[in-house]
């Protein structure tokens, strides 16, 4: 598997799906559906990556879609 690499200042347009308020506070069922990445469209390994190796950026950015 090839090694990605993400700077996440470079992320943008994020989306999010399975968003429920009886879900508060974990939302354990909520994920980026799709997101940008220097202007293009993130593929599913890029999603993937992105929350495996930053739970508490996209926990953040969760709230700030809710919020």
């Amino acid at each position: 598997m090839t090694e990605i690499t993400i700077d996440l200042k470079n992320i943008s347009d994020v989306e999010w799906e399975d968003v429920h308020s009886f879900d508060h506070p974990d939302y354990v069922d909520a994920f980026i559906s799709s997101a940008n990445y220097n202007g293009r469209e993130m593929t599913d390994d890029e999603l993937e990556r992105l929350k495996d190796d930053h739970p508490d950026w996209c926990y953040e950015n969760l709230m700030e879609y809710i919020f």
